[in-house]
């Protein structure tokens, strides 16, 4: 079981509207797979008619993320949110597959309601803390193989999810790190939203509400109360 969920103080003078939204779920290996094909199929036909390709970054939910890069030092042009990256490739071509079940099913409620979302293996996690705080140089980031050799700048300014000195997910949403992702074979899960304005809140807190729901209707052990910080 996850100990707690922390929000630096840092982070929350720059983000003073952040919320944080997360539940865990066990007995993955238990779920009914076939059962949650196409669970999100109507939220994200919804979500696509609405998105040109042309203007995906002055959208709404997409221009605030933006706004938060560089507020970080980032480049929006070069560093996108998780939900920025998802939307585009959805306009182009329909939901990405990565052939990890649990990973696609989130990453479908992350579209369908438009908020980006982040799956973390609970056994990696551990029993630890998970610390929304600045980076630091002595932090340990493990990129996902096959990113290009990716090494994300590592400094106070930028902010992510850590548990020690390992960092979960780099500037808030960006890029997950390989020592606490989601596998085939991960049997529990952590889910998180976190949302910098009272509109995404709510589209945080409905997502993981929606998830954990689908996921304990086919069969999986969702916590009873959700984390909300």
């Amino acid at each position: 079981m996850v100990k707690a969920i922390h929000i630096d103080p840092v982070v929350r003078a720059t983000f003073p509207d952040i919320r944080v939204f997360g539940i865990e779920v066990e007995e993955l290996d238990r779920v009914d797979i076939a059962s949650l094909t196409g669970a999100f199929e109507a939220g994200l036909r919804r979500v696509l008619v609405t998105v040109d390709i042309a203007t995906i970054a002055q959208h709404g939910r997409i221009a605030i993320w933006r706004d938060a890069y560089r507020k970080m030092g980032l480049q929006a042009s070069e560093f996108r949110s998780s939900i920025e990256q998802l939307l585009r490739r959805a306009a182009r071509g329909g939901l990405p597959q990565t052939g990890i079940w649990i990973v696609d099913l989130y990453n479908a409620a992350s579209l369908s309601h438009l908020t980006p979302i982040g799956g973390y293996d609970a056994a990696k996690v551990g029993k630890r803390e998970i610390r929304v705080r600045p980076l630091r140089a002595s932090d340990n980031f493990d990129g996902p193989s096959g990113g290009g050799g990716f090494r994300p700048p590592l400094r106070p300014g930028i902010y992510g999810y850590a548990v020690g000195q390992d960092i979960m997910c780099w500037a808030l949403n960006c890029r997950d790190a390989t020592q606490t992702m989601l596998g085939p074979n991960s049997r529990a899960a952590v889910f998180l939203s976190e949302a910098i304005d009272s509109t995404g809140a709510v589209a945080s807190r409905l997502a993981i509400e929606e998830l954990g729901e689908r996921l304990a209707m086919a069969g999986a052990k969702v916590s009873p109360s959700m984390v909300q910080v």
